[in-house]
């Protein structure tokens, strides 16, 4: 039987072998979109969920250097309509180095609602 602390281990061990393998989708959607034959995802879901991923995948790293992280996000924040793995991709981008340039202090990943006039 596993500790609790190795049984966080495997599963971020798990999630992490997963984001490598859509890392590896993404280099080849890159170069579907040279060619222009990129298709995104179009499906409901929680944007909350995917910031939450993003930065348990990080988290680690972020230990490491002694960098706080934090996630300041609306309580009521509706689902939302797009690419779920890209968005993480990106927030993953975004988060890394954000991490390695910060020396000292936090990152914080805001998640901002603006409703667009119909």
């Amino acid at each position: 039987a596993l500790t609790a602390e190795q049984a966080e281990y495997v599963d971020m061990m798990l999630a992490c072998g997963s984001q490598i393998t859509n890392n590896v989708d993404f280099v080849l959607e890159n170069a579907r979109l040279s060619h222009n034959q990129v298709l995104l995802q179009q499906m409901p879901f929680s944007l909350r969920t995917v910031c939450q991923e993003a930065l348990a995948m990080v988290q680690h790293v972020a230990n490491r250097k002694g960098v706080g992280l934090g996630l300041e996000c609306p309580p009521q924040l509706p689902l939302v309509v797009g690419d779920p793995s890209r968005l993480k991709q990106a927030l993953l981008n975004l988060l890394s180095n954000s991490i390695k340039f910060t020396s000292k202090g936090s990152v914080t990943l805001r998640v901002v609602l603006r409703l667009c006039p119909e």
